[in-house]
């Protein structure tokens, strides 16, 4: 009996220890909140964010208060080359990426998936498939994601499951349907996944009976007085005049 009672003791002991190291490593692996000032400036981040302004990539300063940068590489209609991405590893104050309508796919998401702070990734029109949103999984500071005009689909959306910071998710006219959609944000809680508005899945609106205008009535004439003669001349009820009677001679 007592080696029972020890048994059962020791099993409890064991659940319990695995039980707090999977909390300390939940744990472990939620990042810190960002200071608002933004980090520390290095020399090396200098000269990289020299470089990319050198090669006409638009790098600014969220606000005047602030170390954190957003970098738009959309604006200068140029390929983007990955030595230019690469320069974007030196830049850890870097928390903004508009990569929008350029040449960048599934290869170069792997070089996008080093840079640690990155809050809010656009990559509408570009070349990004299920299999480049899998290098994106290391984001964990990721909170809104632009996909519009992707070939992304839900299988590529479920590798997004674990950024647990997400809060949008756009996916207009990409392969992700709304059941897609939903298993996403059950498994991130506050996440919204914009699937757009389909015009071919409107309900067809109702015709409306056309409306005729109602016929005008005719127009009244108005009676003019009878003449002097026909007052003075009286008439049968068939509307013949009566004759004058004859004087006897």
């Amino acid at each position: 009996m007592r080696s029972r009672y020890l048994l059962a003791s020791l099993c409890l002991v064991a659940s319990l220890v695995t039980f707090l190291g999977s909390e300390q490593t939940l744990q472990a692996q939620e990042k810190p909140e960002l200071p608002e000032e933004g980090l520390p400036i290095s020399d090396v981040e200098k000269k990289a964010v020299a470089r990319l302004q050198q090669a006409g990539v638009l790098v600014l300063r969220l606000a005047m208060n602030t170390n954190w940068l957003y970098a738009d590489f959309s604006l200068r209609h140029q390929p983007v080359r990955d030595d230019e991405l690469a320069l974007l590893a030196d830049i850890p104050n870097l928390v903004e990426l508009n990569l929008a309508g350029t040449n960048v796919g599934d290869a170069q998401m792997l070089l996008v998936g080093k840079l640690p702070h990155v809050r809010v990734l656009k990559l509408q029109k570009t070349a990004v498939t299920n299999v480049g949103l899998k290098s994106l999984r290391s984001l964990r500071y990721l909170e809104v994601l632009n996909l519009y005009g992707t070939q992304v689909s839900d299988q590529g959306l479920a590798e997004l499951a674990s950024l647990k910071r997400l809060k949008r998710v756009y996916v207009w006219e990409t392969k992700v349907s709304e059941a897609g959609a939903n298993k996403l944000m059950a498994a991130i809680p506050g996440l919204r996944v914009e699937l757009g508005i389909a015009t071919e899945s409107k309900p067809a609106e109702p015709t409306k009976p056309e409306v005729k205008p109602a016929p005008k009535p005719p127009a009244k004439t108005e009676a003019k007085p009878p003449t002097k003669a026909e007052q003075k001349t009286p008439t049968k009820p068939n509307g013949k005049p009566t004759p004058k009677p004859q004087s006897s001679p």
